[in-house]
């Protein structure tokens, strides 16, 4: 199932920013939610809730740019079972993160050759 886009702001990056800027934010991002997940559950491994939040904000930003509003709801969700020590929730959302990533990235090239 593809994570719905805000198509407004993926349309505004191809247009305004042109289509090497949106591969390479593609790209950026790919790696970028791959990396955070990693630091995510080190910060939960760790108990450092304080990391935990600023790396879920951080990648919460990063998903409403590109317009993937239930990535970044579901990051927004984990900051709050973290600020509120809701620790097996906390660890059921996370394990959905690699998901939702997939999902994201997927919805986002699909919308990419649909386009072409």
């Amino acid at each position: 199932m593809s994570d719905p886009i805000l198509l407004e702001t993926v349309i505004y990056a191809r247009w305004e920013l042109g289509e090497d800027f949106f591969d390479e934010y593609l790209a950026y991002f790919t790696q970028t939610s791959a990396l955070v997940s990693q630091e995510l559950w080190h910060a939960f491994e760790e108990q450092n809730w304080e990391q935990f939040m600023a790396k879920a904000h951080d990648l919460k930003g990063l998903c409403s740019n590109l317009g993937l509003a239930r990535f970044a709801k579901h990051l927004a969700l984990m900051e709050n079972l973290a600020q509120t020590n809701e620790i097996p929730s906390l660890k059921i959302a996370l394990a959905r993160l690699n998901n939702l990533a997939e999902e994201a990235i997927s919805a986002l090239k699909d919308y990419k050759a649909s386009q072409a």
